[in-house]
């Protein structure tokens, strides 16, 4: 039996970054310019860092070969791999019966922005899904109407306002107003509620989640429908007797 021969010492070294020139292998065109765009995404960098003389000569340092596209280049590749993920996240959607939307908006030096994430069981293997639909900059007063509108829109280009939980989030939009906040507010809200949940039937896989969410509020509100509550609502301006049960 031939015995393993000792590995010479020059093939030990490392090889140095200045010993690297245009005949060593490196990595391929296409792979560098994904993680290249990558890169730019992740840490939110601004575009126009491609066009960067140190940026350049860093790539080449590690990859001579490596070719750096320019900023008009980046932005068309961004907005086509964005076009690609937003088609494949359609068509996943498209399998699905139910999905639960969260919205969320803020300011931040005077530019008010609205965030959509999306939420749902997936049929196949009944694991939950979370992906970020949009970040959207909002122009002008975020009111009511120009926040709806925007959700609406948002919803049609993903192809799920008919699949949206509206019932909760209009629910839980009445009560989180400060203004709100009183017990007139709680039997006439929380019974829509509850009507709307049991009136939802034959769900192939959520309908654990509604039954959760009857039974959380049955433990959350077990005194809902005593008389102080009832009269509460009954006396609110907003709400009269025909409105107060259902």
């Amino acid at each position: 039996m031939e015995e393993d021969k000792p590995t010479s010492k020059s093939n030990l070294i490392q090889t140095k970054l200045t010993n690297l020139d245009s005949s060593t292998p490196g990595v391929s065109q296409k792979l560098a310019d994904k993680v290249i765009m990558n890169f730019i995404i992740d840490t939110v960098q601004p575009l126009s860092l491609v066009d960067n003389d140190s940026f350049i000569k860093m790539i080449n340092t590690f990859s001579p070969r490596t070719k750096i596209f320019c900023r008009q280049t980046l932005m068309a590749r961004i907005l086509e791999s964005f076009k690609e993920m937003k088609e494949s996240l359609i068509l996943n959607l498209s399998d699905v019966s139910y999905v639960c939307t969260t919205a969320d908006c803020w300011t931040h030096n005077r530019r008010a922005y609205l965030g959509i994430t999306a939420h749902w069981i997936d049929p196949k293997n009944l694991k939950q899904k979370s992906v970020a639909l949009a970040l959207k900059r909002i122009i002008g007063c975020q009111t009511y109407d120009i926040l709806a509108n925007i959700i609406a829109e948002i919803h049609r280009s993903y192809k799920i306002q008919n699949k949206v939980m509206q019932y909760v989030a209009a629910s839980l939009k009445i009560l989180e107003v400060q203004d709100n906040m009183r017990m007139g507010y709680y039997v006439p809200t929380l019974s829509i509620l509850i009507t709307k949940l049991k009136r939802i039937n034959n769900l192939k896989f959520c309908q654990p989640l509604v039954e959760s969410m009857l039974k959380g509020i049955e433990k959350r509100f077990p005194d809902l429908y005593d008389d102080d509550n009832v009269i509460a609502a009954i006396v609110h301006p907003s709400f009269k007797l025909g409105h107060t049960l259902i």
